[in-house]
């Protein structure tokens, strides 16, 4: 194992090919997603998509020729890299919003290796012209701190943004990789007339403590999926991340026998904690 700019190599001496044919769902990301500052080393390697972009500089390379184009969605913009080994070089830049599904990737020669992330599409296919038909709200979707072994249920509502009826492919699907700690629902409707919208339940069942997180992916009959980022906190029943609360200062009694006995604690985590039902 070794790295290349930034991004973690594997050198083969051999490969068995185990099964084939069944590649998986991209996660749906924004371009925020892969911000420098060490955003995008989570999602290396991996297989993703971004909706609703535009190139804001430069043009497809030539044929035979590789190249690099900035793309630009609504939280912020990427390097797009087209390969002279696919078939996308020599096609014209869209002019307007695509879709693009793409490995996560990275270039970046210097120390720390936490900038440069960059997309890699496949094929020409995958580049989806067209903007998404539906959208999913609201996005983040922040369930806050919830006991272990405890549930919070929230709704995601589904729009559809186009002209025309949209069919929702159900059920819809969950990544990351802490996606087993969140359930989906039905949605309410999976036909949607023009301007229509539905709604869909999620709950968030955290098994240990700690920040969670996944995606949640909405797929249509129409172009794009529609993303909705999930996160939450799992804390113990105490209400407590575990380590957060400290015992700051500890009286049993005053002077000559004064009454102002007191406990004080402090937290000394990050997030809001919920002392409620606390017992000394």
């Amino acid at each position: 194992m070794s790295q290349f700019n930034g991004l973690t190599e594997l050198t083969l001496s051999s490969m068995t090919t185990l099964s084939s044919g069944a590649p998986p769902a991209p996660q749906v990301i924004t371009l925020a997603q892969l911000a420098d500052g060490g955003m995008g080393e989570a999602l290396e390697g991996q297989l993703i998509q971004v909706n609703n972009v535009v190139v804001t500089s430069g043009t497809f390379p030539a044929a035979g020729v590789s190249g690099n184009v900035t793309i630009a969605d609504a939280s912020g913009s990427a390097t797009l890299r087209i390969n002279a080994a696919t078939d996308i070089d020599g096609a014209p830049a869209p002019t307007t919003p695509f879709s693009v599904i793409a490995l996560a990737s990275q270039f970046d020669s210097t120390p720390p290796y936490d900038s440069g992330y960059q997309i890699l599409p496949r094929f020409l296919a995958d580049i989806v012209s067209g903007a998404a038909v539906i959208t999913a709200t609201p996005t983040p979707l922040n369930f806050g701190a919830v006991n272990v072994g405890g549930a919070s249920s929230q709704t995601v509502t589904i729009t559809n943004v186009s002209g025309g009826s949209v069919t929702l492919t159900a059920p819809f699907t969950k990544s990351g990789a802490d996606a087993s700690q969140f359930s989906l629902g039905s949605p309410g409707s999976t036909t949607l007339a023009a301007g229509a919208s539905t709604t869909v339940d999620v709950t968030f069942t955290p098994t240990s403590i700690g920040i969670k997180n996944a995606s949640l992916s909405v797929q249509s009959s129409g172009v794009g999926i529609a993303a909705v980022a999930l996160t939450g906190t799992g804390q113990s029943l105490g209400g407590g991340t575990g380590t957060g609360i400290v015992i700051s200062e500890f009286r049993t009694h005053g002077p000559s026998g004064g009454n102002d006995e007191f406990v004080e604690i402090y937290n000394n985590s990050d997030l809001a904690i919920d002392i409620s039902g606390w017992k000394m």
